[in-house]
């Protein structure tokens, strides 16, 4: 029997320290995380791209998507976006401005009854508000997270439903989408 022996440095010795450990440090996949960007979000698969204009026509936006359907009756959809922002926005971004902001997603989003939150994280620099409701989409109850972090660079926008009744696999993916949102590392 002739057994091959494979000297494990020899991997090494092919790529660059650099390079292995930046593989080992890359971000997942489904990671939206621009360069300018102040935060991260990790969907479970790379984020489907489309595109929302407002009423107005003007300023048309990417938005970065994940929307899975489980088992024909429930589903989510959660949808981010980050622009550029400056130090001067940040000031300008409030706590009224974060829960006006907020309560304006509501309205789009046709929310009954919601409950809005705003934290200042001052260690980092970051203003964080979320909104948590329920209503109906269609014909289907859904849960609505609707999320602005500001930060000195940039302003992340996040909105979340969790369509139709409850399914262990979704109601743990949005947990899991929603849990990932952060401040990137420096």
């Amino acid at each position: 029997m002739t057994c091959l022996f494979f000297p494990l440095s020899s991997y090494a010795q092919d790529k660059k320290l650099d390079e292995i450990l930046a593989e080992s440090t890359a971000k997942p996949a489904g990671t939206y995380a621009p360069d300018f960007c102040d935060f991260e979000i990790t969907f479970p698969e790379k984020p489907v791209l489309s595109r929302r204009c407002p009423q107005s026509g003007t300023g048309c936006y990417q938005l970065h998507g994940y929307r899975y359907v489980y088992d024909m009756e429930s589903s989510i959809d959660i949808t981010a976006h980050c622009a550029p922002s400056s130090p001067d926005n940040f000031n300008r971004y409030n706590s009224a401005v974060v829960e006006a902001t907020l309560k304006g997603m509501r309205n789009n989003a046709d929310i009954d009854d919601a409950e809005i939150n705003v934290v200042e994280m001052e260690d980092e620099q970051v203003r964080q508000g979320s909104l948590l409701g329920t209503g109906t989409y269609g014909r289907q109850n859904h849960i609505y997270n609707a999320q602005i972090w500001v930060g000195q660079n940039s302003i992340l926008t996040v909105e979340a439903k969790l369509i139709g009744p409850t399914n262990e696999k979704a109601d743990q993916a949005f947990s899991d989408i929603l849990k990932s949102i952060q401040v990137k590392s420096p």
